[in-house]
């Protein structure tokens, strides 16, 4: 899902520091067939880094 995203494990990392809200444990995450929690949570987040970087980028 990484190389999917094209994001690193410190990217989401990162961004999950920055938004403790993604921390929270009983987060309902978006199910995707075939791929485990920790890949569903990748395909979450890293599409919102992906949106931050286009904002920064914009700035």
């Amino acid at each position: 899902m990484l190389e999917k995203y094209n994001v690193t494990v410190e990217q989401i990392k990162r961004y999950v520091a920055k938004h403790p809200k993604l921390n929270d444990p009983m987060r309902k995450i978006p199910h995707h067939h075939g791929i485990g929690t920790a890949a569903n949570f990748i395909a979450m987040v890293a599409p919102r880094i992906k949106k931050t970087k286009k904002v920064a980028v914009a700035a």
